[in-house]
């Protein structure tokens, strides 16, 4: 174990919150760096000034991104519905089952959270991030889209999902290998009543697959998906970005065996 990894852990171990906030500002920063340096974000601002700044395609389309969102971050592959394009059938089933709570733990700039309050104005949405930014991002985007149902919450930890998780919610994980906490049914065995998509984060937590698989396998039908690597030519809508451009804005930060599951309540 490096002398990074063994602080992350002490840190972990003695205040979670504080080293988990310290963690994601510190990931947020570099993203930005990268999509600034590579000219992600300037090939967005163009495209925002020639189209204008809301969702085209995808499930949630018609939503419109902020100013603070679309002056930080490449929005293109939102825009034309290549975000996690593999996961928007999960979705749409997600959507069709009309849950009551919807719970997104790392919620980025709020493009799934607010994304399902607006496509289920009857659910009440929980959206976590530790990260200040992200936090703000989410709320920005709320406000510019007029939605109410939502609450942007910082820290989500097991106590919490041990007293607000049942049968008539959909949880959606994406917080850096904290799904072998997070998604633990043996811990908090609630979580078998829900319906559950899942990033995992296999580089950082190995073999997570197997272990959600183990605590899920006789209670959920599970789909797994792996990353396809969305090609430029898949989008007519890129034909407005330079071509030096158009892999670079798809591009979201993947490592190459990226791979998701959906868990379905049987």
């Amino acid at each position: 174990m490096s002398l990074k990894e063994a602080i992350k852990n002490v840190g972990m171990t003695v205040a979670p919150r504080m080293t988990m906030e310290l963690l994601s500002a510190r990931s947020q920063k570099l993203i930005m760096e990268i999509e600034q340096k590579r000219g992600r974000v300037d090939a967005s601002k163009a495209y925002v000034r020639e189209f204008g700044p809301a969702v085209t395609e995808g499930p949630f389309k018609g939503m419109v991104y902020p100013d603070m969102t679309i002056a930080e971050r490449n929005l293109i592959n939102k825009f034309i519905g290549a975000y996690e394009k593999q996961l928007y059938p999960w979705l749409e089933t997600a959507v069709q089952k009309k849950p009551k709570k919807i719970v997104n733990i790392g919620s980025a700039d709020g493009y799934y959270s607010v994304g399902l309050a607006m496509r289920c104005p009857d659910a009440t949405v929980y959206s976590f991030d530790t990260d200040r930014w992200a936090r703000g991002a989410t709320q920005a985007l709320a406000d510019v889209n007029n939605v109410k149902n939502i609450e942007v919450l910082a820290y989500c930890d097991t106590k919490w999902l041990k007293g607000n998780i049942g049968s008539d919610t959909l949880l959606l994980i994406d917080c850096e290998g904290g799904e072998m906490q997070l998604a633990d049914a043996k811990r908090i065995p609630n979580l078998l009543d829900a319906d559950l998509v899942i990033e995992l984060h296999d580089h950082v937590v190995p073999g997570i697959e197997e272990k959600i698989r183990s605590w899920y396998g006789e209670t959920h039908t599970i789909s797994a998906v792996d990353d396809p690597r969305h090609q430029p030519d898949a989008f007519p809508q890129l034909e407005s970005v330079a071509p030096d451009m158009r892999m670079e804005v798809l591009t979201e930060g993947r490592g190459p065996d990226q791979r998701w599951l959906y868990l379905e309540r049987q």
